[in-house]
């Protein structure tokens, strides 16, 4: 299950592990970067990674792509 909720500034999407085993991912989307975060118990804090919206959008690419290297054209 996921979900989106859009913001004035960015769009939020939540990610859940059906499986109960880990815990939520939220993904915050903005016009040139995004984070995406998750918590975690051992430190009782959020783990943050911030990528440029074109590294996320590669990310997304990959999903489709088969095994090699990809070059995106803009």
């Amino acid at each position: 299950m996921y979900t989106v909720e859009f913001d004035n500034d960015c769009t939020e999407i939540v990610v859940l592990d059906d499986s109960g085993q880990f815990e939520d991912c939220l993904i915050t989307l903005f016009d040139d970067y995004c984070y995406i975060e998750q918590h975690c118990n051992e430190t009782d804090s959020y783990q943050r990674i911030m990528l440029t919206s074109e590294m996320y959008y590669k990310i997304m690419m990959a999903w489709q792509s088969t095994e090699g290297s990809w070059i995106v054209k803009k």
